[in-house]
């Protein structure tokens, strides 16, 4: 056989080999696929974690009032809002969970000349 069909350097997982580990060598974290919820898509513990760190007061009423079950209905309510609304949606105005809690799924990125239009107060001049 022809040493080229032997050589086993352009299998797929070579090159998925290669991407992870460029990634984390730029920071991403590498998962492992035991903790992977496939039915939604995402790691639970993880969205868990980034709500809680985002937006404690909302994370620990959820879990007040859902305790070990926070997280699956969090992660239930994701689903059903991006199904329901969007992606965009969802990234825009967060979702509603358990009554009165509201989850952010984005923080407000800070106002830039591209999305701010000054008022007259604020309109700037150039000296020609």
């Amino acid at each position: 056989m022809h040493p080229a069909f032997t050589d086993t350097a352009h299998f797929e997982k070579y090159f998925e080999s290669y991407i992870v580990k460029q990634l984390a060598l730029r920071g991403w974290q590498v998962g492992d696929t035991a903790g992977y919820d496939q039915n939604h898509a995402l790691y639970p513990a993880d969205l868990a974690a980034w709500v809680e760190a985002t937006q404690l007061k909302r994370w620990e009423r959820l879990v007040a009032g859902n305790g070990d079950k926070a997280t699956a209905i969090l992660m239930d309510r994701l689903a059903q809002a991006l199904e329901k609304e969007g992606t965009v949606q969802v990234l825009r105005r967060g979702i509603k969970v358990a009554g009165p809690v509201k989850s952010a799924s984005a923080k407000a990125s800070p106002r830039t000349s591209a999305t701010h239009r000054p008022g007259p107060a604020t309109r700037r001049t150039s000296c020609d």
